[in-house]
């Protein structure tokens, strides 16, 4: 057994049919699974799945997505229109903690009958547990899994953790902000969200923090990468590496003369967000979800409400940050896909992965 996970105590969570190790003493868990979703049974769902021969069909699938309005359809709904378009791509899920969003993937496709692969990257303790997750579904065929990080160039890195903090793992040099930093930009936001915010940041100054360690893991840019592996289809990218989202996205702009790349990413909201809000918006047509596992709307922002969006909601979300769809402006039928995501209808904020 790895001695990263030899005092972890660890649960069997259902994420829409599928069943996931998950470690219990970790944040993303404790706050973020409902509880009728814990506690599952391997020895039921291994005797149903042998019983059937076949493992549980995704609640939003290729057959219905379109006729969904959930904004958790919306992801589904791009993918059927490359997939009906001919585009050949992959999935790359990149920060993929447990691998949940790597699997649903896997799992949308194995039940459309198509050959996509997904493939995901973690370095992390809860990275070890993808590779189990992926066999107890039967997505051996569908998802892989990369013990390693996507960086800016080929080398080493420092991981920083925390313990029960499992999505806290970053890059040593990522970007963060102080405490002054955090304060000063929220100081724009409504008086009640201040004093809330001012709050937090203070509780979090000073309170004793988890217990701390450091990894090195291994790091490959995304361009040596998919050379390295002759990987020449265009590619859908999600990522969440805590800080460091801003520089992978650049990265992956720089690849847009070969692929069609679109990609779900996070955005950290500071003094830069408006920024690069602007420059990436000449690439992509931007999407706000309020959280990827389960996006809450699909609304499309346009550039000319980036300020609004910036200065007046985004300021006044609790987490201070919100997880945008980037769609490459080169999609074929973009227009199609845009009035159909724009059906999605918009529901109340709730982070549940």
């Amino acid at each position: 057994m790895n001695s990263l996970l030899s005092d972890k105590k660890i649960d069997v969570v259902d994420f829409d049919g599928l069943k996931l190790f998950m470690f219990k003493n970790d944040n993303l868990y404790e706050n973020f699974i409902p509880h009728n979703r814990k506690n599952q049974s391997l020895d039921t769902f291994f005797k149903s799945t042998t019983e059937k021969k076949s493992f549980p069909a995704p609640s939003i699938n290729f057959l219905n997505c379109e006729r969904n309005t959930d904004p958790r359809a919306g992801l589904f709904i791009f993918f059927k229109h490359l997939i009906e378009r001919k585009v050949d791509f992959i999935v790359l899920d990149i920060g993929s903690h447990i691998g949940d969003f790597a699997i649903k993937c896997g799992h949308f496709f194995r039940d459309a009958g198509k050959e996509i692969k997904t493939i995901s990257f973690d370095p992390s303790p809860a990275g070890m547990l993808v590779p189990y997750n992926i066999e107890v579904n039967g997505l051996e065929a569908y998802n892989s899994h990369e013990s390693q990080a996507i960086t800016q160039y080929d080398g080493y890195y420092v991981f920083h953790f925390k313990e029960g903090n499992s999505d806290s793992a970053k890059l040593s040099f990522s970007k963060k902000n102080n405490f002054w930093q955090k304060l000063q930009f929220y100081w724009g936001s409504t008086l009640q969200f201040k004093i809330k915010i001012a709050s937090k940041l203070i509780k979090n100054t000073l309170k004793f923090s988890q217990k701390k360690f450091d990894l090195v893991v291994r790091g490959a840019s995304l361009e040596n990468y998919l050379k390295t592996h002759n990987i020449s289809n265009h590619l859908f990218i999600k990522i969440d590496v805590e800080g460091y989202d801003e520089v992978l996205v650049r990265e992956i702009i720089k690849l847009k003369k070969k692929y069609l790349i679109s990609a779900i990413s996070e955005l950290q909201v500071d003094a830069h967000s408006l920024s690069f809000l602007n420059e990436i918006s000449e690439h992509f047509y931007i999407f706000d979800l309020f959280y990827c596992p389960n996006p809450t709307r699909f609304k499309m922002i346009v550039p000319e409400n980036f300020e609004a969006f910036v200065n007046k909601e985004l300021k006044n979300r609790e987490f201070g940050y919100t997880d945008l769809f980037l769609l490459d402006k080169q999609t074929p039928d973009v227009d199609i896909l845009i009035k159909k995501l724009s059906l999605l209808e918009q529901k109340k904020d709730a982070m549940i992965l």
